[in-house]
């Protein structure tokens, strides 16, 4: 198991690399082959339209064959991507990547996601992979901005490359010396799903419904906020702090998840993604009319902050809710989350174009926060009084 959870660490600090790897080089692929800002949106969407695939077929996979398996199909799919940046040379080949780097991240996120939720059965090992998946986008921009600083914007990619070939290999020595138990397709909280089972599911846990739309939002703030940050601190005249925004915004992910890990345990609860969700939505709109540029960098990084426990214990509680079928509602989650990263995008992007007050694209993120907090109520409310009609049936 500790093997498996560090090379679990290992891709989720990958697919944290992949998820803000194209918008960190979209400055310089844009200006490259003489593209327009739009360009960024159509970018981020196909690259999440290829995680969402990923995330629906992983458990598939994983049935049919093993977690192993599907991890390995993901790590090839990543490292063989990768390898067409040392071959082509166009525009075109940057929206493949990004659909395919996608698709080999779901892959990866998913099926490791659900490996060990169905170990810890709390939010601690979701949080301890959160963390890596968040040192992976925060590390990786400073990369980028060493190399292309010394070399051309196509270094982070040959590196990126290094990095997963290492990694891929590494893999492959495990799987030589692997137990058998790290590898079963099904592990023992499942079953084979049917459809008149996994329906039962659905109409008993309505709360798993919330939790998608949930997922939906919660990705489409995360995501977006850190891929747009760099153009709206432009756009309200922050442009001298525009770049270390984002890595702020990381740090205040990651120092969250670490502490959230620690005391993973007590924080699976909906309480707290209500109180995540209230301090995420009073910090957004706080910051969209504060003028203040160094203040408004210690906001960013409190939003970083008050995001960083809300996925974990949002996917754990909604993972288990819907127990055995855990490799299904965990895939359900993260689909519905890449779901919302793509299209949201599309929102926040159109508001960059028609609004002339930077303002808009703020208060948006502040209604999409403020729907977290309705959605985490509402979850909240139908639990006691589920468990309210328990008692009275006792």
């Amino acid at each position: 198991m500790k093997k498996i959870f560090l090379f679990g660490c290992s891709f989720y600090f990958l697919v944290g690399i992949i998820h803000i790897l194209l918008g960190s080089l979209s400055p310089y692929i844009i200006q490259e082959y003489q593209r327009g800002l739009h360009d960024l949106s159509f970018l981020i969407f196909f690259q999440f339209t290829g995680f969402l695939n990923g995330v629906l077929l992983a458990p598939i996979f994983v049935r049919r064959t093993s977690h192993a398996v599907v991890l390995t199909f993901g790590l090839l799919l990543i490292l063989i991507t990768l390898l067409g940046v040392f071959l082509f040379d166009m525009f075109i080949f940057f929206i493949i990547m990004g659909f395919l780097l996608g698709f080999g991240a779901g892959t990866l996120e998913t099926t490791v996601g659900a490996y060990v939720i169905t170990q810890y059965k709390n939010a601690k090992g979701m949080n301890i992979l959160e963390v890596f998946f968040g040192l992976g986008a925060l590390l990786f921009p400073f990369l980028i901005y060493i190399l292309t600083e010394r070399y051309t914007w196509h270094f982070p990619l040959y590196a990126l490359f290094i990095f997963v070939f290492a990694l891929t290999c590494m893999w492959a020595v495990y799987l030589r010396k692997k137990t058998p138990d790290t590898t079963s397709g099904q592990t023992a909280d499942q079953v084979e799903p049917t459809a008149s089972a996994i329906f039962e599911i659905g109409r008993k846990e309505k709360n798993i419904l919330l939790f998608l739309i949930f997922a939906f939002v919660y990705a489409g703030i995360e995501t977006n906020f850190a891929n747009f940050l760099p153009a709206l601190m432009l756009e309200i005249g922050a442009g001298d702090i525009s770049v270390i925004s984002v890595s702020l915004f990381w740090t205040g992910i990651v120092c969250g998840r670490l502490l959230t890990s620690i005391l993973g345990g007590r924080l699976t609860s909906v309480s707290f993604l209500i109180f995540s969700a209230a301090a995420l939505t009073a910090l957004l709109l706080i910051l969209a009319y504060f003028p203040v540029h160094k203040t408004q960098l210690l906001l960013v990084f409190f939003i970083g902050l008050s995001a960083a426990g809300i996925f974990p214990c949002a996917i754990t509680l909604a993972s288990l809710a819907g127990r055995p079928f855990t490799e299904e509602i965990t895939s359900f989650f993260i689909s519905s989350a890449s779901l919302g990263g793509a299209l949201l995008s599309f929102l926040i992007g159109w508001a960059l174009d028609v609004s002339a007050a930077a303002v808009f694209p703020f208060l948006l993120f502040v209604g999409l926060g403020g729907l977290l907090l309705v959605i985490s109520a509402v979850i909240f409310l139908s639990g006691l009084q589920k468990n309210k009609q328990s008692h009275l049936d006792m």
